[in-house]
């Protein structure tokens, strides 16, 4: 693989603003709270060893383990042992075991808790100090078969009839086990959609947005559009498809469901922020949400986490840096290039690139940065957050 964009389910989350925050409903939002990994897992060149390092290039723990860690979240990590379960530990340069449980299955800490399955048991979530909190085998006496990450102060769990409902932090459910699927909540709404009928094309599917409290805001029905992401950004706009398939018909709404702008592209391959990555024929482009166009399609690749933004052609071994007005930077030599997802603290410092098998990190000027883990020749970053745990056991 030429190039990587590190963008795991969650962490494409919007626009970042350090102590700041907005009022949705009854739920109080920290846009910081999006930006949650604080330590991504780093492999050394001498060892091949894993130790845990951040985007300023800070080692927190020098490379010890034998598996790769997932990242760390509110000062808490796991990681496999030789069963291949896995370990909780406390993030400080010494890690310390928390308690003696081993799980089969983890997700990640979000508002002081994570969802957890030990072997042939049923879900819960744990606190940080390793107790369970709410126990998760079943809602609704129906077992429950996944718990995902907590956002907003609300988590979803699917029960084994293949039905998604939504909790509180107290383990209250505020919303029903009925839909299909519903995402992760982002700045206090989540897309919810309903069972999907035999032979029923996508866009004939009744879908709808929900707030923290469970209402509708408001729901899309027979031909109307369909989500491309399921997630709003910070400047309150998604992204659907209109008019079917078979059109280049786009359009960004809001949470009402108003058609706020019309867009015309072959696809779109990504909004994050304030900017939208599509293609026209086999190249891509990058524009932004007022339908300016800032990079034309004339890239096999473009990439952006709302910040950083790079694209690059096949066979060049080069990636291009771009400004937020779509004006490059700087053109750098390299064969693997990762933009780092909106979960981790920091995305927006800087990327990892490789050059001749030495893997670095760069500033968003695209100036080589001097790390910690320089010493220890480190051959590859990677952020790993899992967003859900499951149940092995059957009920």
């Amino acid at each position: 693989m030429k190039y990587s964009v590190k963008n795991l389910l969650l962490t494409a989350c919007a626009v970042v603003t350090l102590g700041s925050c907005k009022v949705e409903g009854s739920i109080t939002i920290n846009n910081d709270d999006y930006a949650y990994a604080q330590y991504l897992g780093f492999q050394s060149k001498n060892d091949s060893l894993w130790g845990l390092m951040n985007l300023d290039g800070e080692v927190l723990v020098k490379p010890t383990f034998k598996n790769k860690p997932l990242d760390v979240t509110q000062d808490r990590f796991f990681v496999q042992n030789a069963d291949s379960l896995w370990e909780l530990y406390s993030a400080e340069p010494e890690p310390k075991r928390i308690g003696n449980d081993q799980y089969a299955s983890v997700g990640a800490f979000r508002h002081g808790l994570c969802p957890v399955s030990r072997p042939n048991e049923g879900l819960m979530y744990i606190n940080v100090n390793g107790e369970k909190a709410i126990d998760m085998a079943t809602l609704n006496n129906k077992a429950v078969v996944a718990a995902f990450n907590f956002s907003d102060e609300r988590a979803r769990v699917q029960t084994a009839d293949g039905c998604q409902g939504v909790i509180d932090k107290q383990g209250n459910i505020i919303v029903e086990p009925i839909y299909a699927v519903v995402s992760d909540y982002r700045y206090g709404k989540a897309f919810a959609y309903k069972t999907l009928k035999p032979g029923q094309d996508k866009f004939e599917q009744e879908w709808g947005v929900i707030d923290t409290e469970g209402r509708e805001l408001f729901s899309s029905t027979t031909g109307q559009m369909w989500p491309i992401r399921d997630k709003f950004e910070a400047n309150g706009l998604a992204i659907v498809k209109t008019n079917g398939d078979n059109d280049k018909t786009y359009a960004l709404i809001d949470e009402t469901g108003e058609i706020v702008r019309n867009l015309t592209m072959d696809s779109v391959e990504e909004i994050s922020g304030d900017y939208i990555v599509f293609t026209m024929g086999d190249k891509y482009g990058l524009m932004n949400v007022d339908g300016e166009m800032l990079i034309k399609p004339s890239f096999d690749w473009v990439a952006t986490n709302g910040e950083i933004i790079m694209a690059d052609n096949d066979g060049t071994a080069q990636f291009q840096l771009f400004d937020q007005n779509g004006q490059e930077i700087k053109t750098l030599d390299g064969t693997e290039v990762t933009i780092f997802g909106r979960y981790v603290i920091g995305y927006d410092k800087c990327f990892r690139l490789k050059q001749d098998d030495t893997d670095a990190l760069y500033d968003e000027y695209g100036q080589k940065m001097a790390t910690e883990a320089d010493t220890e020749g480190f051959t590859q970053m990677i952020g790993e957050v899992s967003s859900f745990a499951n149940s092995d056991k059957a009920e």
